[in-house]
């Protein structure tokens, strides 16, 4: 019965009923940020996302390595092997729609000028994009503060892939000589000017401008939509249509504009953290041909929405009004997800699963209405046919950074607490950091309901010997900078959530005196230990454990699996069996490993990027009762 009710099987029952329902939605490609890849979980949730709601065929492009490449590598180089890939893909060749992610619309914009000999860019969707620049530089960039004059040198050009689009307002003729893509791009450059960037731009179909309300990365936010500030000032931003690329039409953006062609949404989140119900809204009728109108949702009525409750209803229903005369959106719609899921649920609610229900707790930098929370839980709920929730800790994104572990423990253990749905027992999906407020929910929240399986996705079990940095945010402050034997002062401990599992292997007497939460629920204070932590955590059905090969922010990557380097030593790796807190058995791990209840797993990639193959082979048989497997090692 489980996987009648299976992502399988909604597939499944998706490929024969669209095979009648006819589409002839135009593919999609995606290009994502800075310090993503397409294996990511961010990447992920969008591409799958998208093509599951529109019915079309969807595709994240890779540019290198991914990650890695998207910061270092020149923005033109992108270009270039993003334009390669798309004209070798036979399925794009009567023509594709594009979605950007942050920095993805540099290289979007790129292919749809720059391309010699691709096929045609019809609609246009830039996410978070940073359309009209970064002022200052990206907090990314790798080689210091690339601030002033010295962002526009060859060296920088070369090696940071945000200098080619930062903009600094008091250094107008210094980016206009030295940065090498954004000025290309805006047709900008003195005696430069090539109408062809002009001609291929303008011939879009839509474009779409999505910028977040609460948008921290891209600065300004006014940028998503081409605004930014006047030239020689921080103190003004210009809207859009008063900026001089728009008056003076360099590229086209006044000529999509006037044609009514260029929509400027508001979401209501964070940097790319997009909802559901929003991408169904904003992007998805652009994905669908024929769906997408000049009555379609647009910033102004949008807005006007929100702010005004007594017509939200009616504006709604002229809106979905409008989209159900479409004969390709409603066959759309019919061969979507959320159609697809309404049948699956009739089918189910005749066999009904047992399988307990879960949450999630995210990783630090994150929330869970971002990208890679929502895909991680939405997707397990689809795939294992149980509830799940991400657990949200107070503000989300800068709480993760500033909020003390203990006090995230506390906060998750009382909204646990008051959840009826989970007090028959419930399982437990950490991610990154949101594995150690997992293990404190385990051992440390009493009268809690039972942690069934806890599937820890790269966590930092044994702790990181160096601190994740903290930088770019106005709440990281100093304490994202400190490292050495500062970590385990009270100020850190108090104001930075990973000085908490901070574990320096030189410093073994310091970590164990002032860090405040790994110790203890590692259970190895001396003359502090607590035999109730043992007893819960070694009460778990099932501990999994999985470990990315190119772990880059859990270090060592071994900390995932209880592993650690040798105290005293940077150079010597202890599998967990080997570490004290397995041989003396502190707080349950060698009897779980001996009763075969933990499963190493190990999976390609980056830091939880996980894909939905990974997903299904290695967390989902533990969100089914009954259902998980008696393999210990993957």
């Amino acid at each position: 019965m489980a996987y009648l009710c299976s992502e399988n099987f909604i597939l499944f029952i998706i490929a024969i009923f669209c095979s009648i329902c006819f589409s002839s939605s135009t593919p999609f490609i995606v290009l994502h940020g800075i310090t993503m890849s397409c294996n990511d979980a961010g990447s992920t949730f969008y591409t799958s996302q998208l093509s599951l709601l529109s019915k079309s065929k969807g595709y994240c492009i890779e540019i290198g390595n991914g990650a890695h490449d998207s910061v270092y590598m020149p923005l033109e180089t992108q270009v270039q092997i993003a334009c390669e890939k798309v004209k070798g893909m036979k399925e794009l060749q009567q023509g594709y729609n594009l979605v950007g992610l942050s920095q993805g619309n540099m290289v979007g914009r790129g292919l749809i000028e720059f391309c010699d000999g691709a096929p045609p860019v019809k609609n246009f969707i830039s996410i978070g994009g940073p359309n009209a620049g970064v002022a200052p530089a990206a907090s990314s960039c790798p080689y210091g503060k690339c601030s002033g004059a010295g962002i526009y040198t060859d060296y920088y050009q070369a090696r940071s892939a945000p200098s080619g689009y930062t903009r600094i307002p008091t250094d107008i003729a210094g980016f206009l000589n030295g940065c090498k893509f954004l000025p290309k791009l805006n047709n900008e450059i003195p005696n430069a000017f090539n109408p062809i960037y002009k001609q291929r731009f303008s011939s879009l179909q839509n474009l779409v401008l999505v910028m977040f309300e609460k948008e921290s990365v891209v600065t300004p936010k006014e940028s998503c939509w081409f605004g930014f500030y006047q030239d020689g000032t921080y103190s003004q931003i210009l809207p859009a249509q008063q900026t001089n690329v728009y008056k003076e039409d360099l590229f086209g953006l006044q000529t999509l504009d006037k044609a009514g062609k260029v929509k400027f949404i508001k979401a209501q989140g964070r940097h790319l953290e997009i909802t559901i119900p929003e991408m169904q809204q904003f992007v998805v009728p652009y994905l669908i041909d024929g769906a997408a109108t000049t009555s379609a949702p647009n910033a102004t009525s949008l807005l006007l929405q929100k702010k005004k409750k007594k017509n939200c209803k009616r504006k709604k229903e002229e809106i979905n009004f409008t989209f159900r005369r479409k004969k390709e959106t409603q066959m759309a719609y019919l061969c979507s997800k959320n159609f697809t899921l309404f049948i699956i649920s009739i089918f189910c609610s005749i066999y009904p699963s047992s399988s307990s229900p879960f949450i999630v707790l995210h990783g630090i930098g994150m929330s869970c209405n971002d990208a890679g929370s929502t895909f991680y839980t939405s997707q397990l709920s689809i795939l294992s046919k149980s509830k799940g929730q991400c657990l949200e800790i107070g503000n989300g994104l800068s709480d993760s950074y500033n909020m003390p572990l203990e006090n995230q423990v506390q906060t998750a253990c009382e909204k646990v607490k008051g959840m009826n749905e989970l007090k028959q027992g419930y399982n437990l999906v950490g991610l990154s950091q949101g594995n150690v407020v997992a293990r404190g929910l385990i051992e440390l929240c009493d009268g809690a309901p039972p942690v069934k399986n806890f599937i820890s996705i790269g966590g930092p079990n044994a702790g990181v010997a160096f601190a994740p940095a903290c930088t770019g945010h106005p709440w990281c402050g100093q304490a994202g900078a400190v490292s050495g034997v500062g970590i385990y002062s009270d100020y850190v401990q108090g104001h930075y959530a990973p000085s908490g599992y901070t574990k320096l292997p030189n410093n073994i007497a310091g970590y164990l005196k002032g860090c405040r939460v790994l110790p203890k629920i590692n259970n190895e204070i001396p003359n502090a230990t607590n035999p109730i932590y043992k007893q819960r955590f070694a009460s778990l059905q099932n501990l999994v454990l999985i470990m990315f090969e190119d772990e880059q922010i859990v270090t060592p990557k071994e900390s995932s699996w209880f592993g650690f380097y040798q105290d005293g030593s940077y150079s010597k790796i202890l599998p967990p069996q080997q570490t004290n807190l397995y041989l003396k058995d502190l707080f349950g791990l060698q009897t779980l490993d001996k009763a075969g209840k933990i499963k190493f797993i190990k999976v390609p990639g980056l830091h939880l990027a996980m894909d939905i193959i990974g997903l299904q082979q290695h967390v989902v048989p533990y969100l089914i009762d009954e259902g998980a497997p008696k393999n210990k090692t993957a």
